[in-house]
């Protein structure tokens, strides 16, 4: 919960989106990565459940979201940098991507949100407050996931992925 705390109070003050002269880690012709901490959260091949897209309700603004890494310009290095980093002492086990327009065709928006020393932090919103139209939103982005990316230390010989090089 600690975490929790200091993460909202962090995003909460964080700097405003990147402007257009910028590079914008997320961004409407890319794509975001969820970072999956749990083994749970994925199936045993492999492939990310429903649970991955999981939100949280923002402590100040009261609206539901979910924390992604914008992946536009982002080296997988970094990614897993952020993996190891961003809930320490967990080290995320997995990556899943989506792409941006696959989070905004179901209705949902994906907004940079940089944090400090975390530029590439970004924010799904616009959850509904009916339980089912998220779970059912939460399986629209899994269906629309192009990749299942894992760090180098645990990816096997060939990494799960569904069509997208790492």
């Amino acid at each position: 919960m600690r975490f929790l705390r200091r993460f909202w109070r962090s995003f909460s003050r964080s700097s405003p989106a990147p402007d257009a002269g910028s590079l914008c880690y997320v961004h409407p012709a890319g794509g975001v990565g969820r970072f999956v901490f749990e083994k749970r959260k994925l199936t045993k091949e492999g492939m990310p459940k429903p649970h991955v897209f999981e939100q949280e309700r923002h402590p100040e603004q009261g609206h539901r979201e979910t924390s992604v890494c914008g992946m536009n310009g982002v080296a997988i290095t970094r990614v897993w940098q952020l993996g190891t980093i961003i809930r320490h002492p967990m080290q995320a086990i997995a990556a899943v991507e989506v792409p941006v327009s696959g989070v905004t065709r179901i209705g949902l928006q994906c907004l940079p949100a940089p944090m400090t020393e975390y530029d590439e932090h970004g924010a799904i919103i616009g959850w509904a407050d009916d339980k089912a139209k998220r779970v059912s939103d939460q399986q629209e982005l899994v269906a629309a996931h192009t990749a299942v990316h894992r760090p180098p230390s645990l990816a096997p010989a060939a990494s799960v992925d569904t069509g997208v090089e790492d």
